[in-house]
């Protein structure tokens, strides 16, 4: 992934990466692996894609374009999901959990 933010704190671009493995049939034993970059500005998406067979690889091909559901409203269609600091579980969790282990350690050794 990659990313802009313009000076509002919103995304100004964003381009999303997918790998997928597969095989065109099921009687193929060759593997193929497909690449998708998918590219969102404010108004319009792009698509391009690469296919990777092992002995070649295609250049990187634009596939699908157009204009995009939140282009009258000016935004990107992404969200970003960011957790604070303090709400990480593992935070939270990590201290409890430590003191459960060294008094299970000292009746064990007791």
């Amino acid at each position: 992934m990659n990313w802009s933010y313009d000076d509002r704190g919103r995304f100004e671009w964003v381009v999303l990466r997918s790998e997928r493995l597969q095989k065109a049939n099921v009687e193929d034993s060759a593997w193929v692996m497909e690449t998708t970059w998918t590219y969102y500005d404010k108004s319009r998406f792009r698509v391009y894609r690469q296919v990777d067979r092992g002995d070649e690889t295609t250049a990187a091909e634009l596939i699908d374009e157009g204009q995009h559901g939140l282009a009258k409203l000016n935004r990107v269609p992404l969200v970003e999901l960011r957790i604070h600091e303090g709400l990480w579980l593992m935070r939270k969790a990590a201290q409890v959990q430590l003191e459960h282990f060294n008094k299970s350690n000292a009746l064990a050794w007791a």
